[in-house]
């Protein structure tokens, strides 16, 4: 594996950074060999699948600033990979249980060549805003093109018939742009924090943006009368899909060698989904201590 990197003092405070880099991933054990259930799926294993290789390039900028007693960074980079043999799981009819139920499930392959590439900023910063009075802020966002590279790849034969076979396109809920499947292609973090002497308060906030494309056997099948009810994911993907927003809230006070804190995470209590068919946890409210030795 080769991997080399460049990073380059520009001026007092600037920094330009140039990496490449080669990447290999053998299939795991569970991915070839183990056959297993859960609930009514399964899990079926693929003895041939071959390992991943990519190759990837990043060329990146760092700017250290201060304004007064608030100094902080900014970095941008661009990153860009190319794949062979990619891995991805695949939703259908792989198994010989009498259950019809248990027939359907999950397998992976090698979906031929893909390509990922994007940008990924991020400002942060910390300093003293007044006496006993301290400011932190950070913004990420990362924006992502994952692609398949030759759509029309076929991966899968169906011995029974050969129309059925699998590639891209054929199992592409949403195949424009050739974006690959359970990708979120935009993710903001955004964090405040405001300390005065012993107390400590701050938001948190996540954006994810929306699943483009996910297996199209979701919606044939469990959006068909296989179980005797759809599942509802394609009204679901169709009242959300503009992207979620997540707010998180801690407060905290430290008293000698302990911390007190109320940790809030999705305040909101926004129901959200990153993975078909799977809703994300709910408001969670947390009572947390913590003794430093």
């Amino acid at each position: 594996i080769f991997r080399a990197g460049l990073n380059f003092q520009a001026a007092k405070a600037s920094y330009v950074m140039l990496s490449a880099g080669q990447g290999y991933r053998v299939p795991s054990i569970g991915e070839r060999y183990i056959t297993t259930t859960s609930g009514n799926f399964g899990f079926y294993p693929n003895p041939g699948l071959k390992p991943e290789s990519s190759i990837s390039y990043e060329l990146g900028f760092k700017q250290m600033f201060r304004v007064g007693k608030f100094s902080g960074m900014v970095d941008l980079a661009g990153f860009y990979e190319d794949y062979d043999n990619y891995v991805e799981f695949n939703f259908g009819y792989w198994g010989f249980n009498p259950d019809v139920t248990k027939d359907v499930g999950f397998k992976f392959f090698n979906t031929g060549p893909a390509r990922i590439y994007g940008i990924d900023a991020s400002i942060a910063g910390e300093g003293d805003l007044a006496k006993n009075l301290n400011l932190g802020v950070m913004l990420g966002y990362t924006y992502s093109v994952p692609q398949a590279l030759d759509p029309n790849y076929v991966f899968y034969v169906d011995p029974n018939n050969s129309k059925n076979s699998l590639t891209y396109l054929f199992t592409s809920s949403d195949s424009a742009g050739h974006i690959l499947k359970y990708r979120v292609q935009s993710l903001l973090k955004g964090d405040v924090q405001v300390t005065w002497k012993r107390f400590s308060t701050g938001f948190g906030v996540r954006y994810y943006g929306f699943m483009k494309n996910i297996d199209r056997f979701f919606y044939d099948i469990l959006d068909g009368q296989m179980f005797g009810v759809k599942s509802g994911i394609k009204k679901y993907r169709a009242e959300h899909n503009t992207g979620t927003y997540i707010v998180d809230y801690r407060i905290s006070y430290a008293l000698r060698s302990f911390k007190f804190s109320v940790i809030v995470n999705n305040l909101m209590n926004t129901e959200f989904s990153l993975r078909p068919l799977t809703i994300e946890s709910p408001r969670m409210t947390q009572l947390q201590v913590v003794y430093k030795i």
